[in-house]
């Protein structure tokens, strides 16, 4: 019997260590990662909000230079022709 219970419950042998291995990775620092990735997507996507609420601003500032800049030369041109 004993000879079958040494069987069932032999040492593991132990594997040899790289030393030029990286450390191997625990779930402490992977969920501290995953907050990091997650927080620095979230300010990302509010900078892109925000870049895209500055630029609809500043294309409806053009239209409207652009229409002012429309209507003045037609202005022009209609006063020149009456002279």
């Amino acid at each position: 019997m004993s000879a079958l219970y040494s069987r069932m419950f032999k040492e593991k042998k132990k594997r040899p260590v790289d030393p030029l291995a990286p450390p191997r990775p625990n779930l402490m620092s992977q969920a501290k990662e995953i907050k990091n990735v997650h927080l620095s997507l979230e300010m990302l996507q509010f900078q892109l909000q925000r870049q895209q609420e500055e630029i609809t601003h500043l294309k409806s500032k053009l239209n409207q230079s652009n229409y002012r800049v429309e209507m003045l030369t037609t202005y022009l041109k209609n006063t020149k022709t009456t002279k």
